[in-house]
């Protein structure tokens, strides 16, 4: 692997988020949250859907994914949830109504995370 990545056949090693103990991959929350809309489709009415996607999109996703938190480091550390209210609070402007409905779609998709285990 290394040496593909020396050689620039490829621009990270997609290896280096599996652990070696369990086998397991490390997934991005800004990934998966970014596909949650997708699985829960066919379950809730297309306008809470297409207003789930373009939230998670638009607003959820640039903040988490420059952060880069795996699932594991918000279940290990809630409080980095609290930092993104709090930024949208504090730098964005946005109303608390606004920050309980970012906070039920985080909550949501982290529930569901949990029942697929």
């Amino acid at each position: 692997m290394n040496y593909t990545l020396s050689s620039r056949r490829i621009s990270h090693n997609t290896a280096e988020k599996i652990n070696p103990l369990t086998g397991e991959v490390e997934i991005f929350f800004a990934d998966f949250i970014l596909d949650w809309p997708e699985m829960m489709k066919n379950s809730i009415d297309i306008i809470t859907y297409a207003s789930y996607a373009s939230t998670i999109k638009q607003k959820i996703v640039p903040y988490f994914k420059e952060k880069e938190y795996t699932l594991s480091n918000l279940e290990a550390n809630p409080k980095h949830i609290q930092g993104y209210y709090q930024y949208e609070l504090d730098e964005c402007g946005l109303s608390a109504n606004t920050i309980i409905h970012r906070h039920t779609n985080i909550k949501k998709c982290l529930q569901y995370t949990f029942q697929i285990d």
